[in-house]
């Protein structure tokens, strides 16, 4: 710990201030409600379908993730007010692995043994991410994840979107959201199950919009359930017949926390699909990082107050690989939780261990209670994530960012929606390194072109060698050349090259120079490109020269097969 942590946390110091003591205490408990709530709706969408019957075993878990994870990052975060919880992003991937491997289960086959797999996926899911965090923390690569192309990272949210809203229609239908079933969704039965969370999907979005603060989210649950209850009641439905017709989630049993995965349940796990499912897993190890660190610097622009990354991402680690040994899902620092705090003015780690104590005692001692949570109102939820998520990447982003950008951020979702994630993942990926490529194209790699007329040495001269060199120093072409070469710009220089030498209307070209000095970098391309300048001063009369080329450049050249031997048509020179 003393390698992972330069300093021991003290969590309170000096003296207490009864004020901010209340103001912390009370962000940690509308923290603490609001994560509980996502946990349970982050249970739901994972364990749905063939797996609803073991949602409770799912809150337990994701709950203990919760309490672990908060309790972690409040005490080792290099921020006093950080709160963190299980994150939706990893939640909707995990939800697509289980819906995946609940698919390719026989209509035999054992939904325990499902379940089981899905748990285990879970735990190694998590474990994996946490030392994944810890490695980069330790090694202080913090930094290194920001080379993701932004649009792709945008992509990837969106789509994360769309796996939340699909899965929230799921949740609340207990039926998959799909175009072959949509006339089935408007069927007046199953209409009115998913109707109204998305009509609180949308009213909590939108008062949102208008007014962001941090009770709208609180005083919107409190109003959906008293709603939800209140219609029944005005109905005079009994709570086991609002129970029977399946719009409440449970019945839980309280206080039995155990291990998600027993010595006996081990041999059960489908070790080929859960292998078949490391790419997604390393997704959500990719994007998880992503995600922290982009929470991490916002929550950094807003506090006014620089964060240590590299910090953060061990205290996440540690904190995912300990959740994870008891089958909670990844979770990292909320932005908007973490930032509540600060905005209620207060600063301190007794408001995410207060939300961590909260989450804690429900899952000891009032986990019955989240089995009157009514399906509609988890929907909701889910749906306004997802909502929020598409409106921010497919909106928002076409004020900000160039269309191509844009672009490629819908590009990524659809392929996400008609052909899966990882798919998606993919073409972002490579449709990302064809933009990039081709606006690196277009970056000048020449900074100047000059003659022998207006760019000379600093000697002085006679008057008989200053008239010659204004009248042939137009025969002299040189070239200062820029930035790292590679094959989309090597073209380019070879092509202006050609266009001097064969410029009738300009003196006759005798020496060409390309100065290296500015250059920093050159590709295996490259070397095709001043093979065939040789060939073409050769063929045209006139003589190539390399100066200032480094002895890194020069070797890189060497290794690709170029000759710097000195020859008629060819030279090299070092200042």
């Amino acid at each position: 710990m003393s390698l992972l942590y330069g300093h021991v946390v003290r969590p309170w110091e000096g003296r207490i201030d009864p004020v901010k003591l209340v103001t912390s205490l009370t962000a940690g408990l509308i923290s603490g409600i609001l994560t509980i709530v996502m946990v349970t709706a982050f249970s739901a969408l994972i364990f749905s379908g063939p797996l609803s019957g073991f949602i409770s075993h799912g809150i337990s878990f994701i709950l203990f993730g919760a309490f672990v994870i908060g309790v972690v990052t409040a005490l080792t975060s290099s921020y006093a007010g950080t709160v963190a919880r299980p994150h939706e992003i990893p939640a909707a991937i995990l939800a697509l692995i289980a819906s995946i491997i609940a698919g390719k289960m026989p209509p035999s086959g054992s939904g325990h043994d499902v379940y089981i797999t899905v748990v285990f996926i879970i735990i190694v899911t998590s474990i994996s991410t946490g030392l994944f965090f810890l490695v980069l923390g330790f090694f202080k690569a913090g930094n290194l994840i920001r080379f993701i192309p932004y649009p792709v990272m945008g992509g990837f949210l969106a789509g994360t979107g769309y796996l939340l809203i699909k899965g929230a229609f799921g949740v609340m239908t207990e039926k998959t959201l799909t175009i072959a079933n949509i006339f089935y969704m408007t069927h007046p039965d199953v209409l009115i199950k998913w109707a109204p969370g998305l009509i609180l999907s949308v009213i909590l979005f939108l008062v949102l919009r208008w007014r962001n603060h941090y009770l709208v989210m609180p005083a919107w649950l409190l109003f959906s359930v008293g709603l939800f209850y209140l219609v029944f009641f005005i109905g005079n439905t009994p709570l086991s017949g609002i129970r029977a017709q399946g719009w409440l989630i449970g019945p839980f049993q309280q206080g039995q926390l155990q291990h998600p995965l027993s010595l006996s349940a081990i041999s059960r796990i489908d070790i080929a699909e859960a292998v078949s499912q490391v790419s997604r897993v390393g997704t959500i190890l990719i994007i998880s990082c992503m995600s922290l660190l982009l929470n991490a610097s916002g929550l950094e622009f807003i506090v006014r107050e620089d964060i240590d990354l590299n910090r953060e991402l061990r205290s996440v680690g540690l904190a995912n690989l300990l959740a994870g040994m008891g089958g909670g899902t990844v979770g990292f620092h909320s932005l908007s939780l973490s930032a509540l705090g600060y905005t209620m003015g207060a600063k301190s780690r007794l408001i995410g261990l207060v939300s961590a104590a909260l989450c804690g005692s429900i899952l000891f001692f009032g986990s019955s209670l989240l089995s009157y949570f009514p399906k509609p109102v988890m929907g909701a939820v889910l749906l306004f994530l997802g909502l929020s998520f598409l409106y921010q990447w497919l909106y928002e982003t076409w004020f900000k960012l160039p269309a191509i950008d844009c672009v490629l951020i819908l590009i990524i979702l659809v392929v996400i929606a008609v052909f899966g994630f990882l798919q998606g993942v993919g073409v972002g990926m490579l449709v990302a390194v064809m933009i990039f490529v081709f606006r690196y194209s277009h970056v000048k790699v020449v900074k100047h072109a000059l003659t022998g007329t207006n760019y000379h040495s600093n000697v002085d001269r006679p008057a008989g060698q200053q008239r010659i060199i204004s009248e042939k120093g137009g025969e002299i072409y040189i070239m200062k050349l820029q930035g790292f070469i590679f094959f989309g710009t090597a073209n380019d220089l070879f092509e202006q090259v050609k266009k001097r030498a064969n410029d009738g209307a300009l003196p006759p070209l005798r020496f060409l120079v390309l100065d290296f000095q500015f250059v920093n970098g050159v590709d295996s391309s490259t070397t095709n490109s001043f093979i065939k300048m040789k060939l073409n001063a050769e063929s045209r009369g006139y003589v190539l020269i390399f100066t200032h080329l480094s002895t890194r450049l020069s070797m890189q050249l060497k290794r690709r097969g170029f000759d710097l031997e000195r020859t008629g048509h060819f030279a090299t020179f070092r200042p």
